[in-house]
């Protein structure tokens, strides 16, 4: 331990003659606090001395029979001293001195760290497309098909597989052209049918496609249903499910997945989530998305344009439905098909995009139709 000083420096300062200040030294005698300055000697009786602290930090020292004059130090080691303490006025006063500058203290950090945590979060945010495609890379894919796995289970226990023997023929006709493709997306990808009746499909983690039986329904033809699965592919072969699932984590488990934590988190988020069916991508990853499917789908020969005309009806019907939304008492087939525009947000570039890629291709590309089994007339009796 350091011995404790015998004197402190100080201020006197002369309130009676304008404030003015004289250097002084401070000594601690039994019974009295002596400060000397060139001019003259102040004592101030330890029994009516009076202890505060200024905004600065300095100590201010009186005596309230002397209002003419006090005493300042920025020397804290001077409450340490047993003189001082040992006095049970004075030791009160020393505690309060103590605790307001411990709350000060708190306070400044709390401030600090408050304005520091704010700055992280908003670097976060510019960096958040990057941090998520770095965290996403360090997951492993065995990690991602579990996850993949367990959001299948739960959206097939509300929306059970469909056993349809048109509609399973129109997709298997699908999934027949697009069989290279499926197998550089992911070794592990499926396309599975499933008895929901929105116009939509969603590509989850680890290669599992799920196609709602709307989406066959309503499309024209297979060229239609071939642009929408080849999109859900390029979601696929870029990872993009788990991306979503990582980037819906929140910044602060963004920051612990990127440093390699956390991953058991995103099991308990995604058993907790609602709307499984609306992970939603960004601007990015659509136009990803639809660049990779029109290269997907020029080289298995199927006609692109058939992306493009399924892009612009749905457009359409999305502003009918948005005209018809407030007079609307059952939810109609404008509604159902709305919820693909949800989860792929669409937009004219997309579409202009879309078009620019097929105004660059060679005139005169063939193209092999896709079988679409037709929907069967019923039996008249």
């Amino acid at each position: 331990m350091h011995p404790l000083p015998t004197c402190w420096a100080a201020t006197v300062r002369w309130t009676g003659q304008g404030d003015s200040e004289w250097t002084a030294e401070l000594r601690i005698s039994p019974a009295t606090l002596v400060a000397g300055t060139a001019e003259s000697t102040l004592a101030i009786p330890l029994c009516r001395l009076q202890l505060d602290r200024l905004r600065d930090g300095r100590l201010l020292l009186s005596d309230p029979e002397h209002d003419d004059w006090v005493i300042l130090t920025r020397e804290p080691s001077l409450l340490d001293h047993p003189g001082l303490r040992r006095l049970p006025h004075l030791h009160r006063q020393i505690q309060r001195l103590e605790s307001s500058a411990s709350s000060r203290r708190a306070l400044r950090s709390s401030v600090a760290f408050l304005i520091v945590f704010a700055a992280a979060l908003g670097a976060l945010a510019l960096l958040a497309p990057h941090v998520v495609r770095l965290v996403t890379a360090r997951i492993p894919h065995t990690t991602e098909l579990d996850l993949g796995t367990r959001l299948t289970d739960r959206v097939t226990r509300h929306f059970p597989v469909l056993d349809d023997r048109i509609l399973g023929q129109r997709l298997a006709a699908i999934t027949n052209r697009l069989a290279d493709a499926m197998r550089q997306a992911s070794p592990h990808c499926s396309i599975t049918l499933i008895d929901n009746p929105e116009v939509n499909a969603i590509a989850l983690p680890g290669g599992q496609i799920l196609v709602c039986r709307g989406l066959v329904e309503q499309v024209a033809d297979g060229e239609e249903l071939a642009g929408v699965i080849a999109h859900e592919l390029a979601h696929v072969r870029n990872r993009h499910g788990l991306q979503s699932v990582v980037a819906s984590a929140g910044p602060l488990l963004l920051v612990r997945l990127a440093f390699g934590q956390g991953r058991s988190q995103i099991g308990t988020m995604v058993e907790h989530s609602q709307e499984l069916l609306a992970l939603q991508f960004s601007r990015d990853q659509e136009h990803e998305a639809d660049t990779a499917a029109f290269h997907m789908l020029v080289d298995a020969r199927i006609d692109p344009r058939g992306l493009l005309r399924f892009m612009r009806r749905i457009e359409t019907e999305e502003t009918l439905a948005a005209a018809t939304a407030p007079h609307a008492s059952a939810p109609s087939q404008a509604s159902r098909i709305q919820r693909v525009s949800q989860s792929h947000p669409l937009t004219p570039d997309r579409i202009r995009h879309l078009e620019s890629l097929w105004n660059a291709l060679p005139p005169g590309t063939p193209w092999t139709p896709v079988p679409w089994p037709p929907t069967p007339t019923p039996r008249r009796r």
